[in-house]
């Protein structure tokens, strides 16, 4: 009876975690949170396959395969998927389920080990609340996410001593990129050193290496249009080529401390030990057995690898996972003589659920997590099938960023500003313009609307979209405008910037778990112009430490891309929203506005306009500066 209590308590937290994270996942799609990188070219992958096109996919300029960029079969099987429901959705709950199942063998290895059902179930527990997994989880769709499953499957299967379905595991993960054959061999090396199988641990050293190198060295660069692997740029500090990166590893090896420590790259490997509890710093030999895709995140020049956010950790998390259970073992084997066995465990286990409860709560991405909810539909989101259901499948089509998983299954797919020659283009100027500045988003928007190369079909609340085949310029309605209208305001302010303009309020939201960062926000600000305004203000907002040092900048907004100050008209209520912004740092940052007179600059105090309010706030640099709010990266 004890026993499946346990496992039925276990198969509970799988559901809620599987029901959970499939309505966050697609409510993200639906809030246009996913991306061209990767959920569209994912998708536009799958179809195409479906379609007789192995792999196909046009929206990535560096190729056409998405053997170009990572070495992944198992995406062939996957788009059998498709048969039952083609949408990128079906990625999204598929890729939750697989990921949600890996709680598991995380239960059956612990149970394995520790010999007790119900102490057992604090590693799935970890593993469903890990950080990196939910991050994984919730940055669109990557076969990679799949690992940790497969893994923790194969580390099950290992000290059961069930070689077979050992292999296959490890076949499987290795099908879902080149870099998870090098940890293959890491499970072959410990299989040999530690459990004396020298045959079958020297063949999966030599399958995974040998998959590696032929993966990195021939399939990439023979689908790259560079011809070479295209990540590389990540690593230029080390060498222009994978031989060149290791001589200058083996050649400086007291470089490697001053690249591996960084302060960020130390908060992420403690990240990864607090969300087991710190039990895995009890057997560290098996959590460095992710060394490969350790050192892969942390040499990197890309702070994404080694945020603890996106899909880049979650190969780590089964090797982390299984080295608490190690060393949760130890740790009852040294206690137990000297405790009592049922003592022996308690304390321990406790200590270590506190940790990982904490931590999650305030790293984690699910719904118990500190500042995640879970977004709501607006009216903008409704809109979005509207303007989808105008683009015949088998048009070409050139799309924004946040709209290209939205349109993705059919041959020809582009991420504007490419493919202007497309039968049709289709944005949203509120959204990420990615991989244009927005200055530069808005002059390339306005030249198409001038060329009289296409045509409007429709244009509402931020979406344009547009037909091939115009013969004159484009005007854009007044209904295309409604985004920068605001409907009800939060945290209502009065307070003047000279005599032009009046803040009337503002809101700041983190979305952390929407782009997969912690850290990161979302602002908007109210405005009224007070009187007629014949120029164009720029609208500030500067971020700062508490000692003064500047975090990050923003001048340039959608709404006053698209609707300047100058077009702002008497009484009128403006919504300035921001593009989700990442700060970064792991401290207090300060939300300080000021408003740049026509042709000024930002820093220049007699650049801006003085700021008064009949309530108290503060203000800086002369009463230019105004003091809006504290936020908690």
């Amino acid at each position: 009876m004890r026993k499946w209590a346990a496992f039925g308590l276990l198969l509970t937290l799988i559901a809620l975690y599987i029901a959970v994270f499939s309505l966050m996942s697609i409510r993200r799609h639906e809030t246009l949170y996913s991306n061209a990188f990767d959920l569209g070219n994912m998708d536009q992958a799958l179809w195409n396959t479906l379609q007789g096109r192995i792999l196909r996919f046009t929206n990535w300029p560096g190729g056409t395969t998405r053997l170009a960029a990572h070495v992944e079969p198992i995406l062939v099987p996957l788009s059998l998927l498709y048969i039952l429901k083609s949408d990128p959705r079906t990625l999204l709950v598929f890729q939750t389920v697989v990921m949600g199942l890996g709680a598991l063998p995380a239960y059956f290895l612990a149970r394995l080990k520790l010999k007790d059902d119900w102490a057992a179930l604090l590693f799935p527990l970890a593993y469903l609340l890990s950080p990196a997994l939910e991050a994984a989880n919730l940055s669109d769709f990557h076969a990679v996410s799949l690992t940790p499953s497969l893994l923790l499957s194969a580390l099950y299967f290992l000290e059961r001593g069930s070689y077979r379905l050992l292999s296959l595991f490890c076949l499987l993960a290795m099908a879902c990129k080149e870099e998870i054959s090098l940890l293959v061999a890491m499970m072959g090396l410990y299989l040999w050193a530690r459990h004396r199988k020298w045959r079958l641990g020297l063949a999966l050293i030599a399958a995974g290496s040998l998959w590696f190198l032929l993966s990195l060295l021939v399939i990439i660069p023979n689908f790259s249009l560079a011809g070479r692997y295209p990540y590389l740029s990540r690593y230029a500090h080390l060498g222009t080529s994978p031989k060149a990166i290791l001589d200058n590893l083996l050649a400086n090896p007291a470089s490697l401390p001053s690249l591996l420590l960084a302060p960020q790259k130390v908060a992420y490997i403690k990240g990864l030990l607090l969300s087991i509890g710190l039990a895995p710093l009890l057997a560290p030999e098996v959590a460095l057995l992710s060394l490969p895709s350790l050192a892969i995140n942390l040499l990197s020049t890309s702070p994404w690898m080694f945020s603890g956010g996106a899909h880049y950790s979650a190969p780590l998390v089964p090797f982390f996972l299984a080295a608490g259970i190690y060393g949760v073992m130890r740790l009852g084997e040294w206690l137990s003589p000297r405790l009592g066995h049922k003592r022996g465990l308690g304390a321990p286990l406790l200590v270590a659920l506190v940790i990982v409860i904490l931590y999650h709560r305030q790293e984690g991405f699910s719904p118990l997590a500190e500042g995640v909810e879970i977004p709501r539909l607006t009216p903008h989101h409704r809109l979005l099938p509207a303007f989808t259901r105008l683009i015949p499948p088998e048009a070409s089509l050139s799309a924004q960023t946040a709209l290209n998983p939205h349109t993705s299954e059919r041959e020809d797919l582009y991420l504007f500003p490419e493919g202007q020659e497309a039968d049709y283009i289709f944005l949203d100027v509120t959204t990420s313009t990615y991989p244009l500045t927005i200055p530069e988003y808005r002059g390339e928007v306005q030249e198409l609307l001038d060329s009289g190369r296409y045509r409007l079909l429709g244009a509402r609340d931020g979406y344009l979209l547009l037909k091939r085949g115009g013969g004159s310029p484009i005007r854009l309605p007044a209904g295309f405008y409604s985004f920068v209208k605001a409907q009800e305001i939060d945290h209502p302010l009065s307070i003047r910037f000279g005599q032009e303009l009046e803040l009337l309020g503002y809101e700041a939201k983190g979305v952390d778990y929407l782009v997969g960062k912690k850290g990161s926000f979302e602002f908007t600000l109210y405005w009224r112009a007070l009187e007629p305004l014949e120029e164009d203000y720029e609208i500030a907002l500067l971020f700062a430490r508490e000692d003064g040092a500047l975090v990050h900048s923003v001048v340039h907004h959608p709404a006053t891309a698209w609707y300047p100050t100058h077009l702002w008209k008497g009484g009128e209520v403006i919504a300035l929203r921001t593009p989700d912004i990442w700060l970064g740092e792991r401290e207090l940052v300060h939300l300080n506005v000021a408003v740049v007179k026509p042709g000024g600059s930002k820093w220049e105090i007699s650049d801006r306009l003085g700021i008064t309010s009949p309530q108290e706030i503060e203000l800086y640099d002369e009463g230019t500066l105004l003091y809006l709010t504290t936020l908690y990266p």
